[in-house]
Formats: C-alpha cells, sequence, structure tokens
C-alpha cells in the first residue's frame, strides 16, 4: 500500500500501475490540542484506490476542477472549498464504486481526563496508528505458498 499525506489533493500521472497496489491519500481535520477553544473531534481519514482504478480517480479530480472552475492540475483543498462545493464534493465522491473512505474519529471531549495522553504528537501519532490498522483491512490479501 503506498501512503500519501497531504492538504491538497493531486494524483500523479506516472508509470504503470503495480498489481495490487492500493494508495491511501490521508489528511487530518480538527485540531490535536485538549484546549477548551479547540475542536471536539480530531479526525484522519483515507480515500483508498486500487493501481486498476487511478486513472478514474485522476478523470475525477479533472470533473471536480471543471465543477469548480479551476484549472487543471489544480490541488483542490477542503478549506478553501465553498460549503456548496464541499457538499458536491463529500456526495460524488461517495457515490464512486472504485474510492473507499475510512476515518479515524477523536471525540477529545468524551475522553477520561486520567486517560488522555497530553503529548499532542503522542496521540496523533496513536490516531495515525489506529488508521494505518485500518488501511490494512482493505489490502488484498496473498495466500500462503502461491
Amino acid at each position: 500500500m503506498v501512503i500519501s499525506l497531504a492538504a491538497g489533493v493531486s494524483l500523479p500521472r506516472q508509470g504503470r500501475p503495480t498489481a495490487h497496489t492500493m494508495h491511501a491519500y490521508i489528511d487530518e481535520a480538527g485540531v490535536r490540542s485538549h484546549k477548551k477553544s479547540a475542536s471536539d473531534h480530531f479526525v484522519l481519514s483515507a480515500v483508498i484506490i486500487s493501481d486498476e482504478h487511478i486513472t478514474e480517480a485522476q478523470d475525477f479530480l479533472e470533473r471536480l476542477r471543471r465543477d469548480f472552475r479551476r484549472n487543471p492540475g489544480d490541488c483542490l483543498h477542503w478549506q478553501k472549498l465553498k460549503h456548496e462545493e464541499r457538499v458536491h464534493a463529500s456526495r460524488v465522491l461517495g457515490a464512486q464504486e472504485w474510492a473507499t473512505v475510512s476515518s479515524v474519529v477523536v471525540a477529545k471531549r468524551l475522553i477520561p481526563q486520567e486517560t488522555r495522553i497530553f503529548d499532542e504528537d503522542e496521540a496523533y501519532l496513536l490516531t495515525l496508528r489506529y488508521l494505518l490498522e485500518r488501511l490494512s483491512w482493505f489490502r488484498p490479501r496473498r495466500r500462503i505458498g502461491t
């Protein structure tokens, strides 16, 4: 599985796909901090695409760029999208059979004070660990001895 961590989405057009390779495009939402002014939730999400569907994903992103009147190849940043563009992007991405979305949502206010991890980097890495575990569920299984 290939993993990309990026705030914006742009799929590379290079080389020939390798059999059974999965790509996970990961981004975060919310704030890791437990301060009162921080968000209630921290979210790490991944869009998972197999190599065989990369071309469809690239075409999908180009259509989204046209829908949003962006230039070809422009990176799409969630923060820079208007509310109605976010709704549109969510709906059309959710309708794509070639894409799987997996998320880990941390409801920070519900974590008991005595069990909280106060080091934000450590908490981030734990959340990433949970997401990577979930991503492993989507990888192609290979039989032993074949």
